[in-house]
């Protein structure tokens, strides 16, 4: 009898503890989630206010065929080095974009060089006249997006919002402001 109430025992005692491991294995797993989520935000946050900090507050440009906004950039494609003309002006020579496919829930960036690089006016007003930013090669920087907006400059700021959500219908917003060294 006392085997009995003892493996009795036994029993309840490791499906408690089997309950509150799988419990506590599925938070983990959740937490993880989120925290991927809370990274993608930031990651896109980050880059678009990177990107205008080396622009100037009047080159960047909202675009409704990518759903995001330009930038120029004074470097050249794939480049953080400055380009600077012989008078020691900046010499604008790419566009960054950054767009969002609704679709398919994504943000992504692109990145352009001018048809010839200006220290003013030219592409900087227009912008890009030959090949449009919906036919620029892209790359993904953020999945589960279900918004993204850039917003201003008001006052040389601009600010940049995301928000994404996982498939249990968690969501997370992020939003930051920046505005232009140059």
């Amino acid at each position: 009898m006392e085997t009995l109430v003892s493996s009795f025992l036994l029993g309840i005692t490791c499906t408690l503890m089997m309950t509150f491991f799988v419990y506590a294995l599925r938070q983990t797993q959740r937490n993880l989630l989120r925290q991927e989520l809370i990274l993608g935000g930031e990651k896109v946050v980050d880059r678009v206010i990177r990107s205008y900090m080396a622009s100037h507050d009047t080159y960047i440009l909202a675009n409704t065929s990518i759903n995001g906004v330009l930038i120029a950039q004074a470097s050249a494609v794939n480049s953080s080095k400055l380009i600077f003309d012989t008078s020691g002006n900046l010499t604008w020579s790419s566009w960054k974009a950054f767009g969002y496919d609704s679709a398919k829930g994504q943000v992504w960036q692109a990145w352009q060089a001018f048809v010839t690089p200006v220290a003013s006016g030219g592409e900087l007003t227009t912008g890009p006249t030959v090949l449009l930013p919906a036919n620029w090669s892209r790359r993904v920087i953020s999945q589960n997006v279900s918004l993204f907006s850039v917003t201003g400059p008001s006052n040389g700021v601009i600010r940049v919002r995301v928000v994404l959500s996982d498939r249990n219908g968690y969501q997370v917003e992020i939003a930051s402001s920046g505005d232009a060294l140059n």
